[in-house]
């Protein structure tokens, strides 16, 4: 069986192998040296993804999402740039408006250890945020790595931009009612830790990531204005099928937990689950 590798997860492409060349069964410990490939006919790879998403806790309801993405690879350099973002408008009302776009580029270094950079970038005006990016750099280690099972942890150490913007109902001297709109903007400093996991066969592929990410400061809370340690933590599964060679059907979970609120009324979780039609090249 051939790998074919995207954005560090192995894809088994199913070739015909005869009974008596099969491989023996692979440890979950067994580990790959990653190795320059100066062969590798498709160094350059391709996805698009377009489907429907269930969303609970910021908001609630039924949308429709894309995301595309590229990446480059060979062996000991790998290079990513996703884009990914969802619109929706109901009763005349906007009710999602969210965008978000990564950049990452990693380098194998030797004993399991990689070196990266990365920029994420995101914007949801509907819940209060009008963006957010983190941009920096970290070290990760591998603990599993071949073609069936991987599994790395990683920490980064990142400068947060972030702005909200939010409507604040107040009471004047005398007082009558009136409303405010607010914007705050703060840059922080963040420290970065990552967990990710994943398992792919011929048919099936199976990703787990988790990121928990703490601001090395506290930060005053935009709508209440207390100052409150500020943190989130994320959690994304997703469950991939692969109808053919290019073409797959995926089934994600997203949860996310952000300890400070962007606008009044707006919950601190948010939660997702996912149905997409991708293909992949």
């Amino acid at each position: 069986m051939a790998p074919k590798h995207w954005l560090g997860l192995s894809l088994l492409v199913a070739t015909p192998i005869l009974a008596e060349e099969a491989p023996p069964a692979q440890s979950p410990l067994t580990y790959e040296e990653p190795t320059l490939d100066r062969d590798n006919p498709k160094p350059f790879g391709f996805k698009v993804e377009y489907g429907q998403n269930h969303a609970s806790g910021k908001s609630s309801y039924l949308q429709r999402n894309g995301r595309l993405g590229t990446r480059y690879e060979n062996g000991l350099d790998e290079v990513r740039l996703d884009a990914d973002g969802s619109y929706l408008q109901s009763k005349g009302q906007t009710v999602d408006d969210r965008r978000h776009s990564f950049f990452g580029y990693d380098r194998y270094i030797g004993s399991r250890l990689w070196l990266f950079l990365l920029h994420d970038w995101e914007s949801n005006k509907v819940v209060g945020l009008n963006y957010t990016q983190l941009s920096g750099a970290g070290v990760k280690l591998d603990i599993m790595r071949n073609a069936t099972y991987g599994l790395n942890v990683g920490v980064a150490y990142l400068k947060r931009a972030k702005q909200t913007e939010f409507t604040a109902n107040l009471v004047d001297a005398n007082n009558q009612p009136y409303t405010e709109e607010r914007v705050t903007t703060k840059d922080d400093k963040v420290v970065s830790a990552r967990l990710k996991f994943n398992y792919n066969t011929e048919l099936t592929r199976f990703a787990l990531v988790s990121f928990y990410q703490p601001v090395t400061t506290k930060n005053v809370d935009p709508v209440s204005g207390v100052k409150k340690d500020d943190y989130s933590w994320s959690l994304e599964s997703s469950l991939a099928y692969n109808m053919t060679k290019q073409i797959y059907l995926k089934y994600s979970y997203f949860y996310r937990f952000d300890s400070l609120q962007t606008a009044p009324g707006v919950s601190r979780d948010e939660e997702k689950t996912m149905l997409q039609l991708g293909y992949e090249y």
